[in-house]
């Protein structure tokens, strides 16, 4: 392969005559330099502004611009063209890198922006992962909450148990009561009627006698008004507390002034009859005999004498001081009774908020209270009436508390509901938070296999890269060793003019080279066909270019483009007066 250095020193025949002509003929070794870009400016430059020489006549000039016009015409025509074709595939090629130049930057740009994103999505997601930990809190403490409030709730529930067994023990005191209350009634009812025929015959009898019986009648009076006294103070008692009693202990002082009054009336001096002295005895003794018929605690009958019947009313007053401690015991246990509902209202008023099974019980064990006042109410309808009132009052008071204490759970119940539904709300985030973190975890993985799929690309890229540019240097160092010997065995063939056999034999080698290094600029070029859109492979090979040529790195294209056109022009120049020598061989041989 020819040098342009070599076409340079071609393409003027009339110095190399001169040259010829003046030096001897041994041929003389050329060192063979490295020309530079400035050398190779000036050669082109005085190329193409100097109009060829006139060329002197020497002993062979047509010889010589045969032989120069014949090594060169051939190779220079086929490195045109191939010197057009590397350009353009060069502009392709440059073309292609900057196009994946733009792509890789768009690609960093991406990845940064894929980065902060995942930046971004982990700080969010450390802000979930708080978040889910305060709800998982908020979860465990209402969780306790609701375990305290259903110990509460069994608490309470225990408590209304016991407290309606008690009301079943009560009623059931109530009702024996009530039985012998109405027994008594009946005893009073006979005695009053003895009494009231005792009275029509007392004032006939003696005042003895008139002194025992009315010592009798007192003691029968006061027995009979201590029972009335004894049962109205268990029945008022058990219908309706302390406060109603007094009321009633009054009224019976009242009925007893009231007996007292008759009695004295009784004292007045009586009439001595005989006749009606005997009616008298034998009423009286009527009377006493009934006495003894009455029942009493022993289980033998008493007779009838004034002593056995004042033992066995005696015995009925301790029976009925019996009563009264009874009645007292009963009283004291009601009070406690009624204390331990008082406090149990009130905690069950404190947690009612909380409590909403219990309300149903307490109503029905207020109905049943209800139905029991009711009861005893129609019993006691003639002398409770006032009593009667001042509850109704009271109960008007406690439907009130009652009716705000509903209101109290209705509004808790309300915020029961309230924080349900933003448990609930809570809970459909939580779950849509923890899906939008699965979403970008996936997407997470699936940029991270992109990553690493784009990184195996790149280094097979570089890897490709590196062998190519190995490839090209060691075929660039193969036609830079072919191109030494042709530019060597150029110039011995120049400085050299012994023979035309010489000569001939000197052009089959430059030929033989030249078909030596064709075939490797072919495989050079197949090389950079096969991996096209590589920026060190396309320098490489304009380094190579610039070396041929002559030139430094730095030179822009269109230097070089400018010197190829000024040795095509050089190269027509020589052609066309190698056609006028030819024709004037012609014409000097005819």
């Amino acid at each position: 392969m020819s040098s342009p250095v070599q076409f340079l020193n071609h393409s003027n025949p009339g110095k190399l005559a001169t040259a010829q002509s003046k030096g001897p003929r041994k041929a003389k070794p050329l060192e063979v330099k490295h020309i530079s870009a400035y050398a190779s400016r000036k050669n082109s430059s005085g190329a193409c502004l100097n109009p060829p020489i006139e060329v002197v006549p020497t002993r062979n000039p047509v010889k010589c611009n045969k032989r120069a016009a014949d090594s060169v015409h051939p190779d220079l025509a086929g490195l045109l063209v191939k010197n057009k074709n590397l350009l353009a595939e060069l502009r392709n090629l440059r073309n292609k890198l900057l196009i994946k130049e733009t792509s890789l930057q768009e690609m960093k740009s991406e990845l940064e922006t894929y980065k902060e994103n995942n930046v971004q999505q982990s700080f969010q997601i450390m802000s979930l992962k708080d978040d889910i930990k305060d709800l998982e809190e908020l979860i465990a403490s209402l969780t306790r909450i609701k375990s305290l409030k259903n110990t509460s709730i069994q608490s309470l529930e225990r408590g209304n148990w016991d407290l309606t067994e008690r009301i079943t023990e009560l009623e059931n005191l109530l009702r024996v009561h009530l039985i012998e209350r109405k027994r008594a009634e009946r005893k009073a009812d006979l005695l009053e009627k003895k009494l009231a025929g005792a009275n029509r015959f007392s004032p006939y009898m003696s005042m003895k006698e008139q002194e025992d019986s009315l010592d009798s009648f007192m003691t029968k009076d006061k027995d009979e008004a201590i029972l009335v006294k004894n049962f109205e103070r268990d029945n008022t008692f058990c219908s309706e507390g302390p406060k109603d009693g007094q009321k009633i202990w009054d009224k019976c002082q009242q009925d007893l002034i009231h007996e007292e009054k008759q009695i004295l009336e009784l004292d007045r001096p009586p009439r001595s009859y005989n006749w009606e002295t005997k009616i008298a005895r034998s009423h009286y003794q009527k009377f006493l005999s009934q006495l003894s018929a009455l029942p009493s605690n022993s289980a033998e009958p008493t007779p009838a004498i004034e002593e056995a019947v004042k033992e066995s009313l005696l015995e009925t007053g301790a029976n009925e001081q019996s009563w009264k401690s009874r009645a007292e015991v009963l009283q004291q246990e009601m009070q406690m009774l009624t204390k331990r509902l008082e406090k149990q209202s009130h905690h069950s008023e404190e947690t009612a908020g909380e409590v909403s099974d219990t309300e149903e019980k307490y109503m029905e064990q207020k109905r049943l209270l209800k139905c029991l006042e009711g009861k005893i109410h129609s019993f006691f309808v003639s002398i409770l009436l006032i009593s009667v009132k001042e509850n109704s009052q009271s109960k008007i008071s406690q439907v009130d508390e009652h009716g705000k204490t509903f209101e109290q759970l209705e509004k808790d119940n309300k915020q029961e509901t309230l924080l349900n539904i933003q448990q609930n709300f809570q809970t459909v985030t939580t779950q849509r938070l923890e899906e939008k973190i699965q979403k970008l975890q996936k997407q997470l993985s699936d940029l991270k296999l992109s990553n690493k799929n784009m990184k195996t690309q790149l280094t097979r890229v570089n890897v490709l890269k590196d062998k190519t540019i190995e490839k090209l240097r060691e075929s660039l160092t193969k036609v830079e060793a072919m191109k030494g010997k042709a530019v060597m065995e150029t110039d011995l063939k120049t400085t050299v003019d012994s023979d035309e056999q010489e000569a001939r034999w000197d052009k089959k080698k430059i030929h033989q080279v030249l078909e030596t290094a064709t075939p490797e600029l072919s495989t050079a070029k197949s090389t950079l066909e096969e991996v096209p859109g590589k920026q060190e492979k396309l320098v490489d090979f304009r380094e190579t270019i610039m070396k041929m040529l002559g030139f430094n790195m730095k030179t822009a294209d269109k230097k070089i483009i400018n010197h190829l056109r000024l040795i095509i022009q050089v190269y027509e120049a020589s052609d066309k007066s190698k056609m006028a020598s030819e024709c004037e061989t012609g014409q000097d041989n005819e």
